[in-house]
C-alpha cells in the first residue's frame, strides 16, 4: 500500500461559478449557495464567504408602494431624488423622498387618475428641463416636472401650491385614429422619447399592429404624425414590428426585445430609420441590462443568459451562454436591477428569490427576500418595495433592525461545496488532525457545518462565535440530534465535545472530520434569523491519500 500526504484548503474549492450541476471538471465544480456573499479576491489570500440576504426598513409610507424610481428632476432643491409610486383606488400617486432615509413619504408630486400599474419610468429632456415619463401599460403616458413658472397653458396640472406639475397624455396612432395601448417600455432616444405599444387597423379594429412609436424631436410629449404628409427629420414617426416588444434598451442604436424575436433599430428620423430582426428571443418583461457597454438578456425559452456584442461589420453578434448551470434559477425572472457601484446585477423573481451576478468575479449567488419585490439603485444602495407600506434597503451587513427571509428549504444562509476528491476519485482519504475553520476577524459566527461522505454518512456540528466566546460542538453518529448538535458549556463538559477558551484573538475552531472517505461535500448553513457566518477558509492538514480500498 502506498500513501501520500496533502492538505485540503479552501482554495481548492472552485467557488460559485456553477450552480445546481455536476460536471466533469477536475473538482466537479458544483457549489451551491443561498443568501451567501462571496468576497472579492484578496492579494495572496483566498476568498471568504459570509451570510447575505439581509434587509433593513428604509422607511414606512402611508400608502402601498408598488414601484420605485431614482430620478434627477432639474431645478428641484434636492439632487438625490427617490420617487415612490403608490396605488390607491382609481389613482397612481407619485411621491418624492427628499433624503436618503425618511420616516414617511414627503412631497406628493403627481396624482394620475389611473388604476393600472406602472410598467416603466425614465428621465427625458423637454426643452430646458428634465422630465420624468411614466408608462402605465395602457394607452396613457404620465409626465412630471418641476418648474417655478406656470405650465397650465401647455396642459399641465399643478400639484397643490408647489412647483410640481404633471399631465397625462393619451397616445393615439394618427394614421388610424386608434389608441396605442400596452405601453410597457419607454426610453429616451436621440432627442426623442421611444415607446412600445399596440394598435389596430381602423377597418376592423381587430387586427393588431405592434410597433415602436417615436415622439417629435425635442418634444417627448407629442407623438402625432401623419403619413399623408411628407416625412420630416424632426417629426414624430412609427415603425412596425411583428410582435409585442416588452423592453427597449439603448444598444447598437435602439434594441427592442420580445418573446419570439427581437429587433435592432437605428436611424434618427422617419427618413433613415431601419429595423433588423435579431435571433434574441424569449425575453420577458424587464430581464435585460446593459453594463460596461455590453447588453445581456435572459432567454425565457432556453432559460439561459446571453450577452451581445458589436461585430466589426457593424452587426450584432451573440456570445456563448453565461447561465448553463443556473437554469433552474432563471425561471420567471422578470425584473433586473443594476448596482453599478458594486458591479452587481440583481434579477428579481416574484417568489422573492433573486439571482445576483458579480461582474468582477464572474459568479452567481442567490438571495431571498420578500415576495413581489421591485428593486432600484439609489445613492449606491439597493432599495426595494413589495406592494406594502414599507420600503426596504438590501444590506450586506446585519444591523440591529435587519431582517432575513428563509428559503423554500428553510435555510437562512446556505453554502455547499462541490464534491471534493482531492487527487483521486477512488483513493481513500484519512486524517490525523480535525478540520479547522478559520473565521474572519471582528465578525459573529453561529452556524452549522456538515460533512457528507460518499457512503452517505453525515457528520454535523455547530460553530458559535459571539464576542469573545468560541464554541464548537459536533455529533459523529449517523442519527443527528434534532437540534443538529450538542452544546458545550465548559471544558469539564465531556458530553458536549470541544471547548475553546475565551480569547479576543481566537479565530480558529475545529470540528471532527469523517474518519474515511473517497469524496465528500461540506455544507455550511443557518436555520434561524440572526445566525450568520463569515469564513475565510477551511483546512484539513495531514490528509493521507492511500490506494487502500474500503468495503462498500
Amino acid at each position: 500500500m502506498s500513501t501520500t500526504k496533502t492538505n485540503l484548503l479552501w482554495k481548492s474549492f472552485k467557488g460559485v461559478r456553477k450552480l445546481n450541476t455536476i460536471n466533469s471538471d477536475t473538482e466537479l465544480g458544483a457549489d451551491e449557495m443561498l443568501n451567501v456573499m462571496l468576497s472579492k479576491e484578496k492579494s495572496g489570500q483566498n476568498r471568504s464567504i459570509r451570510s447575505a440576504g439581509w434587509f433593513d426598513s428604509f422607511m414606512e409610507a402611508d400608502e402601498d408602494v408598488i414601484r420605485l424610481f431614482s430620478a434627477n428632476l432639474s431645478g428641484y432643491t434636492y439632487t438625490n431624488q427617490l420617487i415612490a409610486f403608490t396605488k390607491t383606488s382609481g389613482h397612481i400617486n407619485a411621491y418624492i423622498i427628499q433624503d436618503d432615509r425618511g420616516t414617511a413619504l414627503q412631497d406628493k408630486i403627481a396624482e394620475f387618475p389611473l388604476a393600472s400599474d406602472v410598467t416603466d419610468v425614465c428621465m427625458t429632456q423637454f426643452g430646458d428641463r428634465l422630465v420624468m415619463a411614466v408608462a402605465f401599460g395602457t394607452n396613457n403616458l404620465g409626465f412630471v416636472t418641476y418648474s417655478a413658472t406656470s405650465l397650465s397653458t401647455a396642459g399641465w396640472t399643478q400639484m397643490g401650491a408647489t412647483s410640481w406639475w404633471y399631465r397625462v397624455n393619451t397616445i393615439t396612432e394618427s394614421s388610424t385614429s386608434a389608441a396605442v395601448t400596452n405601453i410597457t417600455s419607454i426610453i429616451p432616444y436621440r432627442s426623442r422619447l421611444a415607446i412600445t405599444g399596440r394598435t389596430t387597423y381602423t377597418e376592423n379594429s381587430v387586427e393588431a399592429i405592434y410597433g415602436i412609436w417615436f415622439s417629435e424631436a425635442g418634444n417627448p410629449i407629442n407623438f402625432s404624425h401623419d403619413y399623408a404628409e411628407s416625412a420630416t427629420d424632426t417629426g414624430a414617426f412609427f415603425v412596425e414590428v411583428g410582435e409585442p416588444i416588452t423592453k427597449l434598451v439603448e444598444y447598437h442604436g435602439l434594441t427592442g426585445f420580445g418573446m419570439n424575436r427581437s429587433y435592432n433599430i437605428y436611424g434618427t428620423s422617419a427618413n433613415d430609420i431601419a429595423v433588423n430582426p435579431l435571433t434574441a428571443k424569449g425575453v420577458k418583461n424587464n430581464a435585460v441590462f446593459v453594463l460596461n457597454g455590453q447588453c445581456v438578456y435572459v432567454d425565457g425559452y432556453s432559460t439561459n443568459v446571453f450577452s451581445m456584442r458589436d461585430n466589426i461589420d457593424n452587426t450584432i453578434g451573440f456570445d456563448a451562454p453565461l447561465g448553463d448551470d443556473i437554469q433552474d434559477y432563471l425561471q420567471d425572472v422578470d425584473d433586473v436591477t443594476i448596482n453599478a457601484v458594486g458591479r452587481r446585477v440583481r434579477m428579481m423573481k416574484k417568489s422573492g428569490q433573486s439571482l445576483v451576478y458579480d461582474v468582477d468575479i464572474g459568479e452567481w449567488m442567490i438571495e431571498t427576500f420578500v415576495p413581489n419585490a421591485r428593486c432600484v439603485t439609489f445613492l449606491n444602495k439597493e432599495i426595494f418595495c413589495n406592494g406594502t407600506t414599507d420600503i426596504y434597503e438590501i444590506t450586506s451587513v446585519r444591523g440591529p433592525s435587519s431582517q432575513q427571509t428563509p428559503t423554500e428549504f428553510g435555510y437562512y444562509s446556505y453554502y455547499k461545496t462541490n464534491l471534493i476528491w482531492l487527487d483521486s476519485q477512488t483513493s481513500i482519504k484519512s486524517h490525523i488532525l480535525p478540520f479547522a475553520i478559520v473565521l474572519e476577524p471582528q465578525t459573529n459566527n453561529d452556524f452549522y457545518i456538515k460533512f457528507t461522505t460518499d457512503r452517505n454518512v453525515a457528520y454535523t456540528g455547530r460553530i458559535t462565535r459571539s464576542g469573545f466566546e468560541n464554541i464548537a460542538t459536533y455529533s459523529e453518529t449517523d442519527t443527528v440530534p434534532a437540534d443538529g448538535s450538542k452544546f458545550t458549556d465548559d471544558d469539564e463538559d465531556t458530553e458536549g465535545g470541544v471547548f475553546f477558551r475565551r480569547s479576543a484573538n481566537e479565530l480558529l475552531v475545529t470540528v471532527t472530520n469523517p474518519p474515511y472517505w473517497r469524496y465528500l461535500t461540506i455544507e455550511i448553513y443557518t436555520t434561524s434569523p440572526g445566525m450568520e457566518f463569515n469564513i475565510s477558509g477551511i483546512e484539513a492538514k495531514q490528509t493521507f491519500i492511500t490506494d487502500e480500498a474500503l468495503d462498500y
